[in-house]
């Protein structure tokens, strides 16, 4: 019907892996599958295979999701010397927490993942970049993708790539537990803006909790696994990462700073130049991450929504980062934080529950238009 070639292996899977522990087990999945087809007559030879980006940040914190791709990466690129050529895809946001995919940031994208066959662009880039950048954008990953081959970790440096993988990750969750009631509450405000499955609703789409116990079995360091094992998060439904994403930044709080300067401290105070030369190595890109969240960054605003021995936390990760990456703060957008400022009162009132809306709801969509604003401002909204 559709004039397809009746060759068995025609149309063929591409799995999709966005959770830490799964990535991490990818290599014996995917040789796995390999014996599995050839047990059944089918030789293959060669697949696509698309790695998360966005729900590992929203579930592990910045540094795990970034780390957790590089192993990926690796992994997936020593699978030619066992009969197995993997062509990975990697869809990024252009924010940093979610890939930090823009025409500005392409160079810093590519030395990061080097290896990726595919990038999917997402809505962002098309609606709030322009359609020229995104087709700049477009026709210069063509020409680039494939220039750099995948890293390899060698035997001595994987286990440290993963206990730095898993002291991101502990210090992400351990800070944004204690507030993530309040993140689900602003994220559930944040308007939608494509047609997607709502996460409450019979058909309800709620991202997987963080498999922290899971995550505490590859660790080599019995300190780091015991820190993961004792970090809960609670039994939430975790928002897409759009709005997740989105509901931080509108008070001030980009996601990317949380937990990451106190990880980097302890990185450093375990394994010294090697965790410093292994972060260089491997996440060349933090520094362009970090200075675009700072831009974003109001720390009065995130208190008035935020408890004082969270903002403390948050305070000692900014004053890590900027010192350790030599980071100046560049000048900040005042009109982007009179909208935030406009907007504080009104959300911190429908956040509370404290205030009756009216018949119209005029204050809701008052809000929603000023989200929505500060998402143009910074070309997006999550």
């Amino acid at each position: 019907e559709f004039g397809m070639s009746p060759e068995p292996l025609q149309i063929r899977p591409i799995p999709l892996v966005e959770s830490v522990p799964a990535i991490l087990t990818l290599r014996p999945m995917l040789l796995d599958y390999k014996k599995g087809l050839a047990k059944m007559g089918f030789d293959l030879g060669k697949m696509r295979v698309m790695i998360g980006r966005s729900d590992l940040a929203l579930a592990y914190g910045l540094g795990a999701a970034v780390l957790a791709n590089v192993i990926a990466l690796a992994d997936m690129g020593e699978l030619a010397h066992e009969g197995l050529e993997v062509n990975p895809i990697l869809g990024g946001g252009t924010l940093p927490f979610r890939g930090h995919l823009t025409l500005e940031n392409l160079d810093n994208t590519l030395e990061q993942y080097p290896g990726v066959d595919t990038f999917t662009l997402q809505s962002a880039m098309r609606y709030d970049h322009g359609r020229k950048k995104t087709a700049k954008l477009a026709n210069m990953l063509k020409k680039k993708v494939g220039d750099i081959g995948p890293v390899s970790l060698d035997a001595d440096e994987r286990p440290v790539v993963l206990d730095c993988l898993g002291i991101f990750a502990k210090n992400y969750l351990q800070t944004i537990s204690t507030i993530l009631p309040l993140v689900i509450k602003i994220s559930d405000l944040i308007p939608k803006q494509r047609d997607r499955l709502a996460r409450k609703s019979e058909v309800g789409y709620a991202r997987q909790l963080p498999q922290t116990e899971l995550l505490a079995d590859f660790m080599t360091n019995k300190e780091v696994a015991d820190g993961l094992r004792k970090t809960k998060l609670g039994e939430y439904e975790l928002p897409r990462a759009i709005s997740f994403t989105a509901s931080l930044y509108t008070v001030g709080l980009p996601p990317e700073l949380i937990g990451t300067g106190r990880a980097i401290k302890e990185i450093n105070k375990l394994y010294g130049k090697q965790g410093a030369d292994i972060i260089a190595k491997h996440y060349p890109s933090l520094k362009a991450d970090i200075s675009e969240a700072l831009q974003y960054t109001k720390l009065r605003i995130a208190a008035s929504f935020f408890p004082s021995s969270f903002m403390k936390h948050i305070e000692k990760d900014i004053e890590i980062l900027t010192d350790y990456l030599d980071i100046e703060v560049k000048e900040q957008n005042s009109f982007y934080f009179t909208v935030m400022e406009t907007l504080k009162p009104m959300l911190k009132q429908l956040v509370s529950g404290s205030y009756v809306l009216s018949e119209e709801g005029l204050e809701k969509k008052l809000v929603t238009e000023l989200v929505l604003k500060l998402g143009k401002l910074r070309k997006a909204l999550g």
